[in-house]
């Protein structure tokens, strides 16, 4: 047996730690559907974890009914996000020239998340043997995380460049462009569609209570110069304003303090006549 043989023959498990390239070859010549959906959901609860991790409430999976709706939610999270990233991917990949498949990229995708899997497992083993949430140890497995995650990384950008054949910058240039469109529409639907704001004070309560976030739609009466990120005085008053109703929920800004945020509900429009009685409106 010559030593490609052996290699080709050993396990990914076993391979992809140093040779990754060798490995998402072996994997797309054998069975490019192995696990895949099962690694896009544990890389996406790896994904998520840290998260929790990295803001110190990790506990809050202490809770079996968080956990059972933390895991449903990164299922299909996980799935959406492994067949919304190959097609990306494959889109980006045929502008730089590349030919890799949506199926070939949807397995490079999930193999590499093997390494942040292995981090998510090491952490939460580490959280469940030692009971406790020092600063220290806090610190210590966001790191964990981080060394796995950049682990993940290596392995993906090795894997993608040899699926769609290419060499170091445009594969760089791949992984770039991969990060830019997805942040592209965010920004377009925090623009024109929702944007989420938290409760700044308690004027809003028992509705709304000081700290809750929630998500008000941009549509509902028109753009203002403020809709756009940074607030830039491309325009003077509204475009496709419409008057808000009696009840509505309202997120402004006064002319007068426009870097303050206000949260208030409509409770009279123009022609009304409103008045306070003892306290009560």
């Amino acid at each position: 047996m010559t030593p490609t043989q052996d290699a080709s023959s050993r396990s990914p498990w076993a391979t992809l730690w140093l040779g990754p390239r060798q490995t998402i070859e072996h994997i797309l010549a054998t069975r490019p559907r192995h696990l895949v959906l099962l690694l896009a959901i544990l890389g996406s609860i790896a994904g998520f974890y840290g998260q929790l991790v990295s803001i110190g409430v990790a506990g809050l999976l202490a809770d079996w009914r968080f956990w059972l709706g933390f895991v449903l939610l990164c299922a299909v999270v996980g799935i959406v996000w492994l067949y919304l990233s190959a097609l990306i991917l494959s889109w980006i990949g045929r502008l730089l020239g590349g030919h890799a498949s949506t199926l070939e990229l949807r397995a490079v995708l999930a193999w590499s998340a093997v390494p942040s899997i292995l981090g998510f497992i090491i952490v939460l083993l580490i959280n469940t043997a030692v009971n406790g949430a020092s600063t220290a140890k806090q610190g210590g497995l966001a790191l964990l995380f981080i060394g796995f995650g950049l682990w993940s990384l290596v392995v993906f950008l090795l894997m993608l460049a040899r699926v769609q054949h290419f060499g170091f910058w445009r594969t760089i240039a791949a992984y770039v462009l991969n990060l830019i469109f997805p942040l592209a529409i965010a920004i377009l639907a925090r623009t024109l569609l929702y944007q989420p704001f938290n409760v700044p004070s308690v004027a809003m309560s028992p509705t709304l209570l000081n700290g809750d976030y929630f998500f008000a739609s941009k549509f509902a009466h028109g753009y203002s110069r403020y809709s756009l990120p940074f607030s830039p005085p491309v325009f003077s008053g509204r475009i496709f304003a419409s008057e808000p109703e009696r009840g509505d929920v309202v997120v402004f800004r006064l002319p007068k303090d426009d870097v303050a945020v206000y949260v208030k509900r409509v409770v009279g429009l123009p022609g009304d006549h409103i008045q306070m009685k003892q306290g009560l409106l």
